[in-house]
């Protein structure tokens, strides 16, 4: 009888929360899914408050926070939350008792294979439609089970050469249930991410990252918590006009069809717009993440010049973004966290294998590019990235270096040199990441068509002419000063 009641009570209770819900996503004009996102992210703060100052054991806090995640996982996502055990419990079993390095691969392979199925499964159901589904929390997990597994492997496996990140964490102590259910359903890093190393989130719940404050959690940095609600303040400012006056339905009115109400390089001006303002739905849910890693403390970074940092969860530099004068420079600030899991746990991995290391850059961007999805348009994107990159790399190695000889460090042909790239960066995004969101081939071509292919040829024909005819060729003693590396991050494109 009790526990009719009690069902009885729950179930009410759910009928008034989904009320709740489909009244206000009505009455501000959001979908109802969204809205629940952004309720959810909203009611993150305050608990996130009060999870900093309730004291309590470290076993309860694996607990506590866990138990948050699933309920608003469950109030998001619904019974899509029990997908996290598909990938959840084969992880744990098989590094408890099988921490090798088939072990390590087995996971990855099983992590990655059913986020592949959901993106599958995504296309069928909704093809080219947007709603929110469970794949960017799967997303996420992918990364945080992948290098769970590594970092477990890494401890054991005495002949990889671990970087000073992997060997940073290592994972000596096989985790308790408890404290792996803590970990997979964190709440504030569950949602969008990023995701969280598992030595890192340790070392936040037993306090032992605050070693320059004796093990305690050091008072909340206003100045960092001020600069960031600033830029979401901005962000949603930003947002809200791009909503009132149609700024997107605009863009598409344009650069998809009516080629003849325009110029072209004023469809490249609303491709521009387009990108800048589809950006601000990523920068506002990385910088929410990064004000939530500074309220509960897990953000921490140490100390500079006397003040705490709190870097440590931050997933993009908008400065430095929008101020980049290269696309290696957009690429290691975009989606930070998950440029550091390709770099660290796919490429450095496939380094070390013989067989597999003259095709690292291939793999490590195929890796990214599954882990993204399926559509078309993904890969088109990785495609424009990577000749954009190979293009600004052969002006870095053969033009610079035959302008400082020749005219010098200072001199007005190195600053049209930096100019150039300046103005030239944010015109090669734009084009990288409009098939990001189109996400179809027809009407990504649609776009290039219309605006005739310029970035491709300008940087085809550059990286050719300059491939075929170099105008510099460094001399045997010279070495070059800063010579990108070739490394593979979260956002497409091998760097070379």
């Amino acid at each position: 009888m009790k526990e009719k009641i009690s069902d009885s009570r729950s179930y009410k209770f759910k009928r008034m929360l989904d009320s709740f819900v489909t009244t206000s996503a009505q009455l501000i004009g959001f979908p109802e899914d969204m809205f629940r996102f952004l309720f959810a992210f909203i009611l993150e703060v305050p608990i996130s408050i009060i999870c900093r100052y309730i004291s309590m054991s470290t076993d309860m806090k694996y607990f506590i926070y866990g138990i948050i995640g699933i309920f608003i996982s469950f109030f998001v996502y619904s019974t899509m939350t029990y997908c996290v055990l598909i990938t959840m419990i084969p992880v744990y079993i098989i590094m408890k008792y099988m921490p090798t390095r088939k072990g390590a691969y087995l996971c990855f392979g099983i992590s990655l294979g059913y986020l592949l199925t959901i993106h599958i499964k995504r296309m069928i159901d909704n093809y080219l439609g947007y709603d929110l589904d469970f794949s960017s929390v799967q997303m996420v997990l992918t990364i945080k089970f992948t290098t769970f597994a590594f970092s477990v492997c890494n401890a054991y496996d005495k002949e990889y050469k671990c970087s000073e990140h992997t060997e940073k964490h290592k994972i000596y102590n096989y985790p308790s249930i408890l404290q792996f259910f803590g970990y997979t359903f964190f709440f504030p890093a569950f949602f969008s991410g990023p995701s969280m190393e598992y030595t890192d989130f340790v070392s936040f719940i037993d306090m032992s990252m605050f070693k320059e404050f004796n093990n305690k959690l050091p008072p909340i940095n206003m100045k960092a918590v001020g600069k960031v609600t600033l830029r979401l303040i901005v962000i949603i400012v930003f947002y809200l006009i791009s909503v009132k006056y149609s700024i997107f339905e605009l863009c598409e009115y344009y650069i998809l069809g009516h080629k003849e109400e325009s110029t072209c390089w004023f469809k490249i001006f609303m491709i521009y717009l387009y990108v800048e303002f589809i950006k601000l739905r990523y920068y506002f849910v990385w910088e929410f993440g990064e004000l939530l890693s500074i309220l509960m403390g897990f953000g921490y970074s140490g100390m500079k010049d006397g003040e705490t940092t709190w870097e440590g969860f931050k997933n993009v530099d908008i400065w430095k973004m929008e101020t980049a004068d290269s696309i290696r420079q957009i690429v290691s600030n975009w989606n930070i966290q998950t440029e550091r899991w390709l770099r660290y746990y796919v490429y450095e991995r496939l380094n070390q294998n013989k067989t597999l290391a003259p095709y690292k850059s291939i793999l490590t961007n195929m890796v990214s590019a599954f882990w993204h999805g399926l559509y078309p348009g993904y890969y088109i994107s990785f495609g424009t990235m990577t000749l954009q990159q190979k293009f600004q790399y052969m002006l870095y190695t053969q033009v610079l270096p035959l302008l400082r000889n020749k005219y010098g460090e200072k001199s007005i042909p190195i600053y049209l040199y930096h100019t150039f790239n300046y103005l030239y960066t944010p015109f090669a995004q734009m084009y990288c990441f409009v098939s990001f969101v189109l996400l179809s081939f027809s009407a990504t071509f649609t776009v290039y068509l219309h605006t005739y292919f310029i970035p491709h040829i300008i940087a085809l024909t550059g990286w050719m002419y300059l491939s075929y005819f170099p105008v510099y060729k460094k001399p045997r003693q010279e070495t070059v000063e800063t010579k990108p590396k070739e490394v593979t991050t979260g956002s497409p494109a091998t760097k070379e």
